[in-house]
């Protein structure tokens, strides 16, 4: 478990552990220009939320038929009571 909360850790998956997997594996640019995200549906609001969260990693984002205003998950939402847990 990484970071302060018992709650899924989905953004440091996709935004730091995915692209390090990946650079190990493969050949890839380490720069955020070399760098984009994309998803369907659900995936696709993800995407647009995971770019502009992390211009540092990634220069492009774009959603298929993206939500736009998806359903809240309350097992991944972090709140000032689960924010302090440790």
């Amino acid at each position: 478990m990484r970071g302060r909360t018992r709650s899924p850790q989905a953004e440091t998956f996709l935004a730091r552990d995915r692209p390090e997997a990946v650079s190990g594996a493969y050949r890839v640019g380490e720069h955020a220009r070399d760098w984009g995200v994309i998803g369907n549906s659900t995936g696709g609001y993800c995407a647009l939320k995971l770019g502009p969260h992390h211009p540092d990693r990634f220069a492009a984002s774009a959603g298929l038929s993206p939500y736009y205003k998806a359903a809240e998950d309350v097992t991944t939402r972090v709140t000032s009571s689960t924010a302090t847990r440790t």
